[in-house]
C-alpha cells in the first residue's frame, strides 16, 4: 500500500460526507500524527491534496497544513544527528554513530530501497534514545507517550463522541501494526513533489513545527524547504521572521511566509502542539 491508495480512499470518504451533508464546499486540509504513526500528517495530506488537484471532487480544496510532518525523509534524516548533538543528546561518539547510519538511510532512500532505508533511520533514531533515554517527541522529557492509545479509546469509545463523529455504536476503536508494516515501503518515500504540485496550484501551505521535537521538527523541515522547486522559494527563504503572538498577546512562537507558503514554529511545543500548547493552536 502506498500513498496513492490512502489518497483514493481518503477521497472517497469525502464523496461520502459531501453526499450525507449539505454546507460549504471549501474544504482545509490538515495532519499532524500521534507518536508510533511517523508523523504521517507529511504524507498523507499532501498526496490527498495532490490527488484533489488532478480528481476534482465536490470540495474546493483551499489550504493545506502539516504539523511536525515527515514529508522528505531521505533529506530530513540527514539533518537528525546534529539536531540531536544541539539539543545536547549526544557526546561526539554517538554523533558519528549516528551520522553514519543517517547516511547510510539516505544513500539507500535514493536507490529506492524502502524498507532498507527506514530500518536505517530507525536504527540512527534508536542510537539517539539510548544514549540519552528522551522522548524523541519532546526533549524535555524522559515520559513515553504510552498513555496516550488509553486516552484515544476511552475518548473514541464515548458515546456521545461517536454520535458527533457518525460512529456505529457497535464499532471499537482500536490500532493495528498491520498497518505500519503495510505502509513500510511508503515511509521513505518523499512527499515534497506534491507540495510543490499544491503551491503552484495556488493552493495556500502551512508547515507548523515543535520547538521540542526531535522527531520532524524545525530542522528537519527547514532544510527540505528549502529544496522546493518552487517559483517563490528563494524568496520565502530571504523573508523576515515575524514575531507570532497569540490574542492574549503572549509570545506563540514566529511565522514567515511569501505568496501561498506560510511556516511557524510553535514555542513551548514538542511534536504534539495541539497537546502541549492549546491555546496556541488555536491561535
Amino acid at each position: 500500500m502506498f500513498q496513492s491508495d490512502v489518497a483514493r480512499a481518503l477521497a472517497r470518504f469525502l464523496d461520502i460526507f459531501a453526499a450525507r451533508h449539505t454546507g460549504s464546499r471549501r474544504l482545509v486540509l490538515a495532519g499532524e500524527c500521534a507518536t508510533g504513526a511517523w508523523s504521517y500528517g507529511g504524507h498523507y495530506v499532501p498526496s490527498l491534496g495532490n490527488y484533489l488537484l488532478q480528481n476534482p471532487g465536490p470540495f474546493q480544496l483551499e489550504a493545506v497544513m502539516v504539523g511536525d510532518g515527515l514529508t522528505d525523509p531521505a533529506i530530513q534524516v540527514l539533518t537528525k544527528p546534529q539536531e540531536a548533538y544541539a539539543f545536547g543528546l549526544v557526546d561526539e561518539t554517538k554523533l558519528k554513530e549516528a551520522q553514519s547510519l543517517a547516511q547510510e538511510a539516505h544513500a539507500l532512500a535514493q536507490e529506492a530501497h524502502w524498507v532498507e532505508a527506514v530500518e536505517k533511520r530507525s536504527a540512527m533514531e534508536d542510537v539517539v534514545k539510548h544514549a540519552s533515554e528522551i522522548n524523541p517527541y519532546d526533549v524535555r522529557t524522559t515520559e513515553q507517550y504510552g498513555w496516550l492509545q488509553e486516552r484515544m479509546q476511552k475518548f473514541f469509545e464515548k458515546k456521545s463522541n461517536k454520535d458527533l463523529l457518525h460512529i456505529p455504536e457497535n464499532l471499537t476503536f482500536g490500532t493495528s501494526p498491520q498497518v505500519e508494516e503495510n505502509l513500510k515501503a511508503d515511509i521513505m518515500k518523499s512527499q515534497k513533489p506534491h507540495v510543490e504540485s499544491l503551491l503552484n496550484a495556488g493552493v495556500r501551505v502551512l508547515l507548523y513545527q515543535g520547538q521540542f521535537d526531535w522527531k520532524d521538527g524545525f530542522v528537519s523541515n527547514e532544510a527540505w524547504i528549502r529544496t522546493l522547486s518552487w517559483a517563490g522559494t528563494q524568496q520565502f527563504l530571504s523573508s523576515s521572521r515575524q514575531l507570532w503572538r497569540r490574542t492574549d498577546q503572549q509570545l506563540a512562537g514566529y511565522w514567515k511566509s511569501y505568496e501561498n507558503l506560510e511556516q511557524v514554529l510553535v514555542l513551548g511545543a514538542g511534536h504534539l502542539v495541539p497537546m502541549d500548547q492549546p491555546l496556541s493552536a488555536v491561535a
